[in-house]
């Protein structure tokens, strides 16, 4: 659902019709909120 709202994210790939996370890049963002 986080990827579907942020699709132009940077660490967001789209990999047909599959979405992937840059798994690095998403903890940084993660570690930025205060609340998940």
């Amino acid at each position: 659902r986080l990827a579907e709202e942020n699709k132009d994210a940077g660490w967001l790939i789209m990999n047909g019709n599959r979405i992937q996370i840059k798994r690095r890049q998403f903890e940084k963002v993660i570690d930025k909120l205060d609340a998940i």
